[in-house]
C-alpha cells in the first residue's frame, strides 16, 4: 500500500498566519480604550499613573495591530465603518508608524469628515514617537491644503517642537481655523519671537483667534491679553473657563481677588465666581465656599475650589455628602464640562466647616495656596507631578508664569514621555 504524503505547514506558513478575530478585537479595544484615555485627560480623577497605566493598554492593543501587519489596517478600516469612535485614531496611529503613504492618505482622508475625527488623528501624530512622525509631519506642513498643514502644525505643537517657517506662514493664513491654531501654539511652544504678530490678532475677525491670541500673548509673559480673556471670562461658554485659569493666574493678586468678587456681585455668574475663587487659592475664601456646599448648582464646584485651595481630598477623608435635589437653577449650566462635574464628588458643608475649624491655622489667609501649600515652583512642581489632571493644569500655568522660558508640559501627551520631562526637571 502507497503512503500518502504528509501535510502540514512550511515555517513561513506558520509564522505568517493570522488570528483575525484577535485582530479586529484589537482594533475594537484601541479605539475604545483611547477615548476611554483621552476623557480621562479633563477628568479630576485621573493622576498621571492613572494615564500611565490606560497608556499601556492602548499600546498593547497597537502593538498588535502593527505586528499584524496588513492585516491590522484592514482590521482598523473595519472598525472605522462599525463606528468612527476612537477608530481614527487607531486607523491614523497604525498608517503613520507604518510609513505607508497610501495608509497615511487614507488616514487622513477618513479624518476630514469632522472636526472630532480631525482631532483623533492629530492625537495618534501626537501619540507616536517623534522619530517616526517627523518626515510625515515636515510633508504635511508644506502641503498645499490648509488642513493638511492644520494637522501638521498641531502635532508638532502637541510634541513640543516648533515647526519652522510653517508657523509664520500660518499665522497670516485665509483659514480661520489654521490661524487660530497657529496662534495658540505660540503659546504652547513659547514662541517669544512671534509675539508682535499675536498681539496684532487681538483684533482678528475670528473670535477663536482672539482667544488664542490673547491666551498665548499671557503665556509669553506680555499683560496686553490679560483684559480680553477677562472679557471672555465673564461670558459664559467655551472659552470662559481656560480664560478664567489664565487671567487670574497672571494677573496681580489683588486685581485677581477684585476680579472674584465682581464676578460673584454679577447676576448668571455664581459658578464662574465659585470656579475663580479656587483659581486665586486664598484660604480666606473658604468660609464663602463652604456656604456654597448647600447649592445643588453650585456645591460641587465649591467643593473642587476647595479642594484647590487646602489639597483636602474629599472622598478619601470622608467628607462627602448625599446628592442634593436639582433646584432647576437656571444658572447651573455646566461651565466646566458635563463629564468634569458629574466626576466630582458632592461635599458635605458640615463635615468640611469641621474639618476647616480643625486645620485652618496651617493656612495663611492672602497667600495663595495650591493642593494645600503655598503656592511657589516648588509647589507647582509638586502638584504638577501627584496631583490629579485639574491640578496638573494649574500646575503648568503658575509654572508657566513663575518660568518665562519653560516649555509648558503638555498634559495630554503619553505619561512616559512626561514622565521623562519631570525627571528631567526635577534631577
Amino acid at each position: 500500500m502507497a503512503m500518502q504524503r504528509a501535510t502540514g505547514f512550511a515555517p513561513r506558513e506558520i509564522t505568517a498566519l493570522v488570528n483575525q478575530p484577535v485582530v479586529r478585537q484589537h482594533a475594537g479595544d484601541a479605539a475604545f480604550l483611547w477615548r476611554q484615555r483621552d476623557r480621562a485627560t479633563g477628568d479630576p480623577r485621573f493622576a498621571l499613573p492613572d494615564l500611565a497605566a490606560l497608556d499601556a493598554r492602548v499600546d498593547a492593543h497597537l502593538q498588535g495591530l502593527h505586528v499584524a501587519g496588513s492585516s491590522g489596517w484592514s482590521a482598523c478600516v473595519e472598525q472605522l465603518q462599525r463606528g468612527p469612535g476612537g477608530a481614527v485614531f487607531a486607523l491614523g496611529a497604525v498608517a503613520f508608524a507604518s510609513a505607508d503613504r497610501s495608509c497615511m492618505r487614507a488616514a487622513l482622508a477618513a479624518a476630514q469628515s469632522s472636526p472630532a475625527l480631525l482631532d483623533e488623528l492629530i492625537a495618534a501624530l501626537a501619540w507616536l514617537d517623534w522619530d517616526t512622525v517627523a518626515a510625515p509631519l515636515g510633508l504635511l506642513l508644506r502641503a498645499r491644503t490648509p488642513v493638511h498643514r492644520l494637522v501638521g502644525l498641531a502635532a508638532c505643537a502637541l510634541h513640543r517642537r516648533l515647526p519652522g517657517p510653517a508657523l509664520s506662514a500660518a499665522l497670516g493664513d485665509e483659514d480661520p481655523i489654521l490661524r487660530a491654531r497657529a496662534l495658540r501654539a505660540c503659546g504652547e511652544l513659547r514662541h517669544h519671537a512671534t509675539a508682535d504678530r499675536v498681539r496684532d490678532a487681538l483684533g482678528d475677525g475670528c473670535e477663536v483667534a482672539r482667544f488664542w491670541a490673547a491666551w498665548s500673548l499671557t503665556l509669553l509673559g506680555a499683560p496686553d491679553g490679560l483684559p480680553l480673556l477677562c472679557k471672555f471670562a465673564e461670558s459664559p461658554g467655551r472659552f470662559s473657563v481656560p480664560a478664567l485659569e489664565m487671567a487670574l493666574r497672571n494677573l496681580p493678586p489683588a486685581q485677581a481677588r477684585e476680579h472674584v468678587r465682581s464676578l460673584a456681585r454679577r447676576d448668571g455668574l455664581a459658578r464662574l465666581a465659585v470656579i475663580a475663587t479656587g483659581v486665586v487659592g486664598d484660604p480666606v475664601a473658604v468660609p464663602w465656599l463652604i456656604e456654597r456646599m448647600d447649592s445643588a448648582a453650585l456645591a460641587r464646584l465649591a467643593g473642587d475650589a476647595f479642594a484647590a485651595i487646602t489639597g483636602a481630598d474629599l472622598g478619601y477623608l470622608d467628607l462627602t455628602g448625599p446628592a442634593l435635589a436639582d433646584t432647576g437653577d437656571p444658572d447651573a449650566a455646566d461651565l466646566a464640562g458635563s463629564r468634569y462635574e458629574a466626576s466630582l464628588e458632592w461635599p458635605s458643608s458640615t463635615l468640611v466647616a469641621r474639618w476647616w475649624q480643625q486645620h485652618r491655622r496651617r493656612f495663611a489667609a492672602g497667600t495663595r495656596h495650591l493642593c494645600g501649600r503655598p503656592l511657589d515652583a516648588g509647589s507647582a512642581l509638586g502638584a504638577l507631578a501627584r496631583g490629579r489632571q485639574p491640578r496638573r493644569r494649574a500646575a503648568v500655568i503658575e509654572l508657566a508664569r513663575l518660568s518665562p522660558q519653560w516649555v509648558p508640559l503638555e498634559l495630554r501627551a503619553p505619561a512616559r514621555r512626561q514622565l521623562r520631562a519631570l525627571q528631567s526637571w526635577t534631577s
